[in-house]
């Protein structure tokens, strides 16, 4: 379960997303449903996205911290996790 208590089991991420327009202001997610705090990702780094090779690695797993919704988009914060924490 995530911690909204809803998704998959423990051990496994809400879904997938992709990471594009990697840069030191953040990176892009694209993801398949609307984001809340609590959600576990994997994250798919879009190839070539990264230039400097300083973002999320492919596969990483990360947990939302904080969302802001808007309109057509959400500004969200991100940590980092390792399996042991999903």
């Amino acid at each position: 379960m995530d911690l909204l208590g809803e998704g998959p089991g423990a051990g496994e991420c809400s879904f997938d997303a992709t990471a594009s327009d990697v840069s030191d202001a953040g990176v892009r997610i694209t993801a398949p449903l609307a984001l809340r705090p609590g959600q576990c990702v994997r994250l798919r780094v879009a190839r070539g996205d990264d230039p400097r090779g300083g973002g999320p690695r492919d596969g990483a797993l990360a947990r939302f911290v904080w969302v802001a919704q808007g309109r057509e988009c959400a500004i969200a914060g991100l940590a980092t996790i390792t399996a042991a924490q999903v």
